[in-house]
């Protein structure tokens, strides 16, 4: 089994953003992390292997509880469909927003600053799954993590990165020291179950207090120039002697694109990536795809073909197979698994034109299961602008892609989804900025087309909403099993 390669400096290397130098001294440690902190984050567009246009935000010193405000509502007056959304604000936080046809109200505010590049609805209503660096540092190694909530913004939990939450800690707690080794300027220090992380001194050395005893993991994240270093290291703590652990870090990390959630509520189909920065000085990034229980557990790994680059993963609506995205040398292709993870085979393909590349992402199946609507990307390298992404509609059952949403270079239609009568699909519409790169954009806008095709028509109004997520009429789950998220 091989996993897909991509190599971030060839397609990416115009998201790679310059950190500023290096900075004098705060006047109290709150303002040396909160800079650490936001030139970390300022990387992680760049590190992540999404092709989808996201703002710039700017990252705040997060709280050491991830647990941003949340405004308790019912669902609005049933004029749905239900659409959350993000929605960047003018000081670049990011709210979620849910949207009815005469009303919207604010579900959760100012996840501030971080980066929220996934979002989708369970398939019973009663959770909405996101991926974000939000509060990334109190994972053990990730830079995106996968989260669940209710739609109400409460119960919101990390999924993935063997979290901790410090209220559920069990003590006695203890001091861990030590050094990061490899890092030349600032870093950041956290364990599993503490409730803030530390700034190392000039020379390295760190002192993290309020560890308890049975944490499994310390990690170090370190700003540097062109990039940042990160490390982590498994803890076996004493109470009775030193616990002195030195933390290696090095051009390197890993997280979560995106992920799905099973009908059952209770297998999350999900990309996890892993980059690495090579001799030469590039990025490199091996996808794969990841069966994943509620609790964040592994269950298995998709079987990969060879030279694939797996971008996005959707379950069917009946929860018997999983589509994915992928990108190969010469073509794209939308393949598809069992329930399990064992590969079924490719479903649709298009070939490279001779002077285009083409790459598949954004997967999104039809309520009764008979369609798929797809992003398709282009890069054209004649052509100013080089990139465009259209929506195709493909016919499962006769594995033939029709276009649904062309596009002109220098625009992108994105995220399709479904209402659950299956007549409109909402999506984002995007413009580069430049017009030649497709990570920047100075608009984003929620559009809907007619799922038979037709000419689409705007929904929002402000040029600031992204990854639109449309909630089922699937009946409620009545229980759940261990591993899965409750009804």
């Amino acid at each position: 089994m091989a996993a897909g390669l991509l190599l971030i400096a060839l397609l990416a290397g115009g998201c790679l953003q310059a950190l500023d130098k290096p900075r004098p001294t705060a006047l109290n440690p709150a303002e040396t992390e909160t800079a650490v902190m936001a030139a970390y984050e300022g990387t992680l567009t760049a590190r992540a292997p999404t092709h989808t246009p996201q703002p710039t935000a700017t990252p705040e010193l997060a709280t050491a509880v991830p647990q941003p405000t949340a405004t308790r509502v019912p669902f609005m007056p049933n004029d749905g469909p239900f659409v959350a959304m993000v929605r960047i604000m003018p000081d670049n936080s990011e709210n979620i927003i849910l949207k009815s046809l005469s009303s919207e109200t604010v579900l959760v505010r100012s996840l501030a600053g971080h980066s929220t590049i996934d979002l989708a609805w369970s398939p019973d209503g009663e959770w909405i799954i996101f991926t974000s660096a939000f509060n990334n540092l109190f994972s053990r190694s990730n830079e995106l993590n996968i989260y669940g909530m209710r739609p109400d913004g409460t119960q919101l939990r990390m999924i993935t990165g063997d979290y901790l939450n410090p209220v559920q800690a069990i003590g006695p707690f203890v001091v861990v020291s030590g050094s990061v080794v490899g890092g030349s300027e600032s870093c950041l220090v956290s364990a599993q179950g503490v409730s803030n992380w530390v700034s190392a001194d000039a020379n390295g050395t760190y002192e993290l207090s309020g560890v308890p005893i049975g944490s499994r993991w310390i990690r170090a994240v370190c700003e540097q120039e062109d990039g940042s270093l990160q490390g982590s290291v498994e803890l076996n703590l004493a109470e009775d002697k030193a616990n002195t652990v030195d933390i290696t870090v090095k051009a390197e990390g890993e997280g979560w694109s995106m992920a799905d959630l099973a009908p059952d509520g209770c297998t999350v189909a999900a990309v996890h990536y892993r980059w690495s920065k090579t001799e030469q000085g590039s990025i490199e990034t091996i996808n794969s795809g990841v069966l994943l229980n509620a609790l964040g557990k592994r269950v298995a790994e998709l079987q990969l073909p060879d030279n694939a680059t797996l971008t996005d993963l959707a379950w069917s609506p009946d929860g018997s197979q999983i589509a994915g995205s992928l990108t190969f040398g010469n073509h794209a292709a939308i393949w598809l698994w069992d329930r399990n993870g064992d590969s079924i085979g490719s479903l649709v393909e298009a070939a490279n034109p001779e002077d285009t590349l083409l790459s598949f992402y954004h997967l999104a199946w039809s309520p009764d299961g008979s369609k798929i609507v797809v992003a398709q990307q282009s890069y054209a390298w004649w052509s100013d602008p080089k990139f465009k992404t259209e929506l195709l509609s493909v016919d499962v059952a006769a594995g033939i892609a029709t276009m649904l949403v062309p596009a002109e270079y220098g625009t992108h239609a994105l995220h399709p989804a479904w209402t659950p009568d299956g007549n409109t699909i909402y999506y984002q519409q995007a413009s580069s900025a430049p017009a030649d790169d497709p990570f920047k954009i100075n608009a984003w806008q929620i559009w809907q087309v007619p799922a038979a095709g037709g000419a689409p028509t705007q929904v929002t109004e402000s040029n600031s909403n992204t990854l639109p997520a449309i909630k089922s009429n699937n009946p409620p789950r009545t229980q759940a099993a261990e591993g899965c998220l409750d009804p």
